[in-house]
């Protein structure tokens, strides 16, 4: 039944960007737009994971300005600083409902930060 588990669409690009069309459509750039909107601003460069969850009773479409609205708003916020990524990852498992390692199982990012060998 849809809905009845948590569902995990992941999308990434690498340092040349992308030629394809992301599998999770246009909250794919609306998110991507805030985000480099808030770098750009600040003359800063880095690699954003953006986590997003939904849960039941969020039944409106409410397009993709909702994404990349949200996002710009994050960034009004104080930011939250870990001096690791684990660190980050130990934060995220107490506020989000799907645990990290359910979203480093199907990431691309993550292993490449890891590794050091991000594209």
């Amino acid at each position: 039944m849809w809905g009845a588990y948590p569902q995990v669409e992941i999308d990434y690009e690498g340092y040349f960007g992308r030629k394809t069309y992301p599998e999770i459509g246009g909250c794919y750039y609306s998110s991507r737009l805030a985000v480099a909107e808030f770098l750009e601003a600040r003359g800063r460069q880095a690699i954003p994971i953006l986590w997003r969850e939904i849960y039941p009773g969020f039944y409106f479409p409410v397009g993709v300005w909702f994404v990349r609205e949200n996002v710009r708003e994050l960034f009004k916020g104080k930011p939250e600083k870990f001096p690791e990524l684990d660190d980050a990852l130990k934060y995220v498992d107490q506020v989000l409902k799907v645990k990290s390692s359910t979203w480093i199982k199907h990431s691309k990012v993550i292993p490449m930060i890891r590794s050091r060998l991000f594209p």
